[in-house]
């Protein structure tokens, strides 16, 4: 029966019973067994029961037909059932849902503040306004997905594109990190349910390979966002689970900028050692870059020096931007950590210049506050200021 069918994919628990069978079979007749509306009603099980659903519907036909027994013309039942599940919304979600018809394209929620206000729904309503209203609308939309059969198909070619759209776009983000970031704000909640699913299906290669890929999004917005959601993807140490150098690269940095070393050390190792199993020389390199900093924080500075030795020397022979700038980026700190003065300047003016050619503002952002600190350090307060003023520029056009 279609409305059991329809009731049991919107409610997940609804049953036909010998208490409910009678009310189901009257509702159908007051439909006409029209299918559209049929489904309409089976939707609301989610809320109601079908004794409430039927008196409702009741009320709304003897409106019409003046309590006498009359049928409805069957596109007359149609559009009742419609306004009747069109009256369940509240009034300033059916407001919004009349006042939406007048956009022909997008719109931004600046265009639905700047139009559909007013009118006994204020500007601070309007977002939960929509954002309820469209919820309502998805929800009906993924009852026919799981009814058609083809929500796992749907769910999986979701996943696969952004994993894809991700892994292209994701190495050569931070050389136009503002425009990329700007992308991610408009897709991350998108991504943040692809990745939820990947977790809830054991998919933990195709979310490992997107976490790692929108590793900038989670450096710059969402560190410890990023950290729990790569800790539930991420195999233990000991499983036979192949790594992935990326992902567990972007853990590592993102503990580094929590102060967390405890945590950021082994994810590092483990990144190098899965780097150099991927063939992957660059995180080969800059895996022990940031390693040597995570040591510097966990107080070992013999350790520390020992690691971007390493680092230095593989960055020298792979001869790529992102791993040559690592080591200066750890070598400027390093200087700061140990009061060397000299060290920050040479290496921090250094990673500014190539960070510039490259295009690269978050590590021209960071090279700058490390020449900055240093010149303020040596009591070079002018010389400080526009250091620190540019750094504090990119910064804002990153954080948009």
């Amino acid at each position: 029966m279609l409305f059991v069918e329809r009731a049991a994919a919107a409610s997940g628990e609804f049953r036909l019973t010998s208490a409910n069978q009678q009310p189901v079979v009257e509702l159908c007749r007051r439909l006409d067994g029209l299918p559209p509306a049929i489904e309409l009603a089976a939707v609301r099980t989610r809320v109601l029961s079908v004794e409430q659903i039927l008196g409702r519907l009741a009320d709304r036909f003897a409106l019409l037909t003046g309590g006498a027994h009359t049928a409805l013309p069957r596109h007359q039942t149609l559009r009742t059932t419609i306004d009747w599940s069109h009256d369940l919304l509240g009034a300033d979600e059916r407001r919004m849902l009349r006042w939406l018809c007048v956009f022909a394209g997008r719109f931004t929620l600046d265009d639905v503040e700047g139009i559909c206000t007013g009118g006994g729904l204020p500007v601070p309503r309007a977002l939960d306004t929509l954002a309820s209203l469209v919820d309502k609308m998805r929800e009906y939309a993924g009852v026919k997905l799981r009814e058609a059969g083809e929500e796992e198909t749907a769910h999986l070619r979701c996943a696969e594109y952004y994993r894809a759209t991700c892994l292209r776009s994701g190495p050569t983000a931070r050389y136009r990190l503002p425009d990329w970031l700007a992308w991610m704000d408009l897709e991350i909640d998108n991504i943040r349910l692809v990745l939820r699913r990947c977790v809830a299906r054991g998919d933990t290669h195709r979310g490992l390979d997107l976490a790692g890929a929108v590793g900038w999004y989670c450096s710059t917005r969402a560190t410890s966002e990023g950290v729990r959601g790569l800790d539930e993807l991420l195999p233990p140490a000991d499983d036979d689970e192949p790594a992935h150098a990326l992902a567990l690269f972007v853990r590592g940095f993102l503990s580094v900028l929590q102060y967390q070393p405890a945590s950021a050390i082994p994810a590092l190792d483990r990144a190098a050692s899965a780097a150099r199993a991927e063939h992957q020389p660059r995180l080969v390199s800059e895996s022990p870059a940031m390693a040597s900093i995570a040591w510097h924080l966990a107080g070992d500075r013999a350790r520390a020096g020992r690691t971007l030795d390493e680092a230095a020397e593989i960055a020298a022979g792979v001869d790529e931007f992102p791993a040559t700038v690592a080591v200066l980026q750890a070598r400027a700190l390093h200087g700061l950590f140990d009061g060397d003065l000299d060290a920050v300047s040479t290496a921090a003016t250094e990673g500014a210049r190539r960070s510039r050619a490259a295009g690269d503002l978050y590590s021209l952002g960071m090279m700058l506050l490390n020449l900055g600190f240093a010149t303020l350090i040596a009591g070079d307060v002018d010389g400080a200021q526009p250091l620190f003023i540019e750094a504090l520029r990119i910064a804002h056009s990153i954080d948009g």
